[in-house]
C-alpha cells in the first residue's frame, strides 16, 4: 500500500471466514493494534476484504482477522 492517507482494499487470504470476523492491524513503530472502522466483506469462507487507510508514515503492516466470539 502506498503511504498516501488515502483508503486502500486489502483483501486477506486465510480459511473460515465468516460473518462477524473483523480485521486489526499495526504498523511495526506503534505496536499497538487498530481495529478497522468498517466491516470486512466476506468474499468466500477464505477470502476477505477490508478498506485500510495506512495514513502517511511508510512502515511495514500486520494484519490479523479476528474471531467475534
Amino acid at each position: 500500500m502506498a503511504a498516501d492517507n488515502a483508503p486502500h482494499t486489502l483483501t486477506i487470504s486465510g480459511n473460515n471466514f465468516s460473518s462477524g470476523n473483523y480485521v486489526q492491524w499495526h504498523g511495526s513503530a506503534s505496536g499497538a493494534w487498530v481495529t478497522t472502522n468498517n466491516a470486512p466483506l466476506i468474499g468466500s469462507s477464505t477470502s476477505l476484504s477490508v478498506s485500510i487507510n495506512p495514513g502517511t508514515v511508510n512502515d511495514t503492516l500486520y494484519f490479523r482477522v479476528c474471531n467475534s466470539s
